[in-house]
């Protein structure tokens, strides 16, 4: 996104005649001229091509710096914070410097203060972004002066203290489903930054009980066994009945392919011949042997003894193994030195 609009606010600053409705509503009317045969398209393409590309080669030695300060002439006013008199702010950040487009290999273009990277302060170029629906939103400061921010990230928006240290991750807790980004606050954001909380100490083991957010939603913790709450738990209110409960219960298998039907047991061993729904399709499975349901087969009438005829039929065929490439270049043996006696 951050590229787009670079290369956007580029075109409009640098290309600015090119990029017009009006350049571009005429070319096409001097292209169904030519179509007609009422132009010349040679005479047409000299006329564009001669401008563009004295337009392309002013503008190819320029350096990065030349760039963005063009963009932050022409289009700054749209994406920075105006004051009352219709200047654009001072970092809000380290008050010092200037807010700017900037360039960054790892990120692209980007807004920020002219200091970056000795100041972290950066703004969202859309406004939406800015209001922390897709990029930061400064929330307010904790405490102990610590700005606190919405973002959004890869798996969904969550709340940062600070920006940490060199070579350290500041602390974020993602936002549970039942926060919205457009009401998330400085007072709820403190509240999800104080998490893991700590419940109790459990009955029976002395040992502690936590509750947290993580990326698979809120969960609670007793040495390192894990258990998902229930959308009706709260990860801030939960009580100690409550996640003694849950840890006593079983923990969830984890999801595997669907069991379709039994069949019954096997003539020869009595084990359980059944059909399962798997990623390719339905397929029998007896004991750790896995086959295919043929062709035009319905699974809900298909019997056992079509199953067993099946299976039979896998476990007959030897298994593929895959053959390793020869050497496709002959091996040179060095000469042994010879010995003196």
């Amino acid at each position: 996104q951050g590229m787009g609009r670079g290369v956007v606010l580029l075109l409009e600053s640098s290309f600015k005649s090119y990029v017009d409705y009006t350049f571009t509503a005429e070319l096409e009317d001097k292209l169904d001229e030519i179509s007609n045969g009422r132009l010349a398209w040679k005479d047409v393409l000299e006329e564009f091509y001669g401008p563009f590309s004295a337009q392309c080669k002013s503008i190819k030695n320029l350096s990065n710096t030349d760039v963005l300060n063009a963009m932050n002439e022409w289009a700054g006013a749209r994406f920075f914070p105006i004051d009352e008199e219709g200047k654009i702010e001072k970092c809000p950040k380290c008050t010092e410097g200037e807010i700017s487009f900037k360039w960054n290999k790892l990120r692209g273009p980007f807004i920020g203060c002219v200091n970056f990277p000795d100041c972290k302060y950066t703004l969202a170029f859309s406004k939406k972004e800015r209001d922390g629906l897709d990029g930061p939103r400064v929330l307010g400061e904790n405490g102990n002066g610590q700005t606190i921010s919405l973002r959004r990230g890869p798996y969904g928006h969550y709340v940062q203290q600070g920006e940490g240290e060199p070579g350290e991750k500041p602390k974020r807790m993602g936002l549970p489903d039942k926060v919205e980004p457009e009401n998330c606050d400085l007072e709820i954001a403190i509240k999800l930054l104080s998490l893991p909380r700590l419940i109790g100490n459990h009955p029976e083991t002395g040992e502690p009980i936590t509750s947290t957010i993580g990326p698979y939603g809120p969960y609670i913790n007793h040495n390192n066994d894990k258990r998902a709450l229930s959308p009706e738990d709260d990860v801030f209110t939960i009580g100690i009945n409550r996640a003694v409960s849950l840890l006593g219960e079983p923990k969830q298998q984890r999801r595997g392919n669907k069991k379709i039907r039994s069949l019954g047991a096997h003539p020869e061993d009595g084990n359980e011949v059944a059909i399962f729904e798997g990623r390719y399709g339905y397929y029998f499975k007896h004991d750790k042997t896995n086959a295919g349901l043929p062709k035009h087969s319905d699974a809900e009438t298909i019997t056992l003894e079509e199953a067993v005829h099946v299976l039979a039929e896998k476990a007959s065929k030897p298994k593929k193994r895959t053959k390793r490439k020869g050497r496709t270049t002959k091996r040179i043996r060095k000469p042994r030195p010879k010995t003196i006696d």
